[in-house]
């Protein structure tokens, strides 16, 4: 087995120029990607800690003027994005053990035999692919009375 992965090892293919072009070509291509696509991002940061003003009539390009961290100031400050994020963290708890227990229970149902088990697997799994809308969801949740209310 060592002989073998040795024989291996020497008999490496030699890089050609048209190699190491193509190389440069899909690297140059990776990096003007990466610039496109992390430059809006950058250009966000960066107008965030500048002078509105400026950033309006769009004199911020490669980095901030009149650093300014007001804005910020502000919304740190604002204690409704605070109570917001306690909400969206305890949304996403509850409903991700919810929904476990309920996947883990109903898949541990369904695995084993028993009459009408085919129907209710297609009764999951139609109602999966096929929901009743945004409208129809919403007017529910408003009549059950969740609508504003955790």
């Amino acid at each position: 087995m060592t002989a073998i992965s040795a024989m291996y090892r020497k008999r490496r293919m030699k890089e050609v120029w048209q190699d190491r072009l193509f190389n440069g070509i899909v690297l140059l291509f990776v990096v003007l990607s990466l610039l496109l696509t992390l430059y809006p991002l950058y250009l966000v940061v960066i107008s965030s800690v500048s002078n509105p003003g400026l950033v309006a009539i769009g004199e911020i390009i490669l980095y901030p003027i009149g650093v300014n961290f007001g804005g910020y100031e502000s919304l740190l400050s604002y204690t409704m994005l605070w109570r917001s994020y306690l909400n969206s963290v305890i949304y996403t708890i509850t409903g991700t053990a919810i929904s476990i227990a309920v996947t883990m229970g109903a898949s541990f149902a369904l695995s084993r035999k028993f009459p009408g088990r085919m129907f209710i697997t297609f009764l999951f799994v139609f109602t999966m692919f096929f929901n009743g809308g945004l409208i129809p969801t919403f007017l529910i949740v408003r009549n059950i009375g969740l609508y504003n209310n955790p």
